[in-house]
């Protein structure tokens, strides 16, 4: 077995893993690799010639204390017929020791299914970001509200606000290229980006059935507020929302793990709340 990093004459057969463990698109996986064509964060395992697993470790930045360097650990997968024999676990071995040398403080990480927390788990890894997953009926839409100016956004101009918003959450993001990559694929799924009276911004996927909101920008305690401008907007009365974990709109909080992080040097003791930016996944 060897562990390398991905060359581009391999894109093939990580196209093919890709496409096995995750079941996107074809049209999805070509738009993601005509974009992320630099596979220097790539790691591939090789066994008798053949790639049997592949994992990348983007650089990212947590905001807690101050700004620590992170590797995101992102599309880790092994092929069916080898799985069971550990291959992932050396993967993952290799890749806190590429992290380690490249000066990273910890390791994150969004596992696929929840099947997977015992995984990592295993490997030191803890879940430490946490939302709320609100699915609310607000009956009939609100019309009697102010007319709020809702409007689409350039995706340059939603990561520009996401930037401001890490006052009060401990922050995961990516870099620049890889935050608008994934709104560029959100887009693919129906998601859009948008303003929201010039003071708050919202990935928002609206259909007949409910406004999914993937992510929501605002002041702390004005999300109701936004989301029923939403809905008189939209002419929708289900909303489901997943939130951060001290956002409360009333009812059942389904408080679930969303990522895990492997600290590689000493835990920072930070206050803000575990939050994690749900392009993430």
């Amino acid at each position: 077995m060897i562990i390398r990093q991905a060359q581009e004459t391999d894109l093939d057969s990580i196209k093919n893993i890709w496409r096995i463990s995750f079941g996107d698109s074809d049209e999805f996986i070509e738009f993601h690799f005509s974009h992320a064509n630099d596979l220097s964060h790539t790691f591939l395992v090789e066994i008798d010639g053949f790639i049997a697993a592949m994992v990348s470790v983007l650089p990212a930045e947590l905001s807690l204390d101050k700004e620590h360097t992170v590797g995101y650990i992102y599309a880790a997968a092994t092929l069916p017929e080898f799985r069971g024999r550990g291959i992932m676990g050396r993967l993952l071995s290799y890749c806190e020791s590429y992290a380690v040398k490249g000066g990273y403080t910890a390791l994150a990480l969004v596992p696929s299914s929840t099947s997977l927390f015992d995984f990592y788990a295993a490997h030191g890894y803890e879940k430490v970001f946490y939302h709320n997953k609100i699915n609310m009926k607000f009956g009939k839409p609100i019309n009697t509200l102010e007319s709020a100016n809702i409007k689409r956004c350039q995706i340059e101009e939603y990561v520009r606000a996401r930037n401001n918003f890490k006052g009060r959450y401990a922050f995961l993001k990516l870099d620049e290229f890889y935050d608008e990559l994934s709104l560029m694929e959100l887009e693919i799924s129906g998601y859009q980006t948008y303003d929201i009276n010039n003071n708050a911004y919202a990935i928002i996927k609206a259909d007949s059935q409910a406004i999914k909101i993937h992510e929501l920008i605002c002041e702390h305690g004005k999300e109701r507020n936004i989301i029923e401008q939403l809905i008189s907007h939209f002419n929708i009365g289900k909303v489901i929302y997943r939130a951060a974990v001290d956002v409360d709109l009333g009812g059942n909080l389904d408080s679930t793990p969303f990522a895990m992080m492997k600290w590689l040097k000493p835990r920072s003791d930070s206050n803000l709340v575990w939050y994690t930016n749900n392009l993430l996944d």
